[in-house]
């Protein structure tokens, strides 16, 4: 035998929809049809018949109801998502080898090599350097094999210093 289990979610109304759905009720209108105009399960519709009284008075007086502590991650996501706060972007990429000052065309095992980048981070409108302790990089070659956290300054550049290895990594 085969069950189909339904995934419910909850959906939050807002006041104007509950009093429209009372409204359409009073009016005469079936629930199953005031449900499927709202995309909503007859059930809820029953229950918000039941709790007339309350959503009506809540209407009347102008109560609100506290904010849902998700409102605050809604708004702080969206403002990422639309590119408006929080987003990092990369200055600067440089990375040579220790004693040098310019990239070679390739590391081989052994060389001792610095890599630095700079970071800014949109706070309020304005690029400013970003801080953070847990910034890392990952040196490949042909597996990854290289994961290090770097240095960090007040300024968004990150550092580190380390040497090629044919198997794994040093910290020099």
């Amino acid at each position: 035998m085969l069950l189909s289990i339904a995934k419910k979610t909850r959906k939050s109304l807002t006041l104007e929809v509950k009093l429209d759905i009372i409204y359409r009720h009073e009016r005469g209108e079936k629930t199953n049809s005031i449900a499927h105009h709202h995309g909503l399960t007859p059930s809820t519709v029953s229950t918000i018949f039941k709790l007339t009284d309350s959503i009506k008075k809540a209407g009347e007086t102008g109560a609100s109801y506290e904010r849902s502590g998700n409102g605050r991650v809604v708004e702080a996501l969206s403002r990422w998502v639309f590119m408006e706060e929080g987003v990092l972007r990369v200055v600067s990429i440089d990375h040579h080898l220790q004693a040098q000052s310019e990239p070679p065309v390739a590391y081989t095992i052994k060389d001792d090599v610095e890599y630095k980048i700079k970071v800014e981070r949109l706070v309020e409108g304005t690029w400013k350097p970003y801080v953070a302790n847990d910034m890392q990089m990952e040196f490949v070659r042909i597996d990854p094999f290289v994961r290090l956290t770097m240095t960090p300054s007040t300024s968004g550049l990150f550092s580190v210093k380390f040497k090629v290895m044919s198997i794994k990594a040093e910290r020099s």
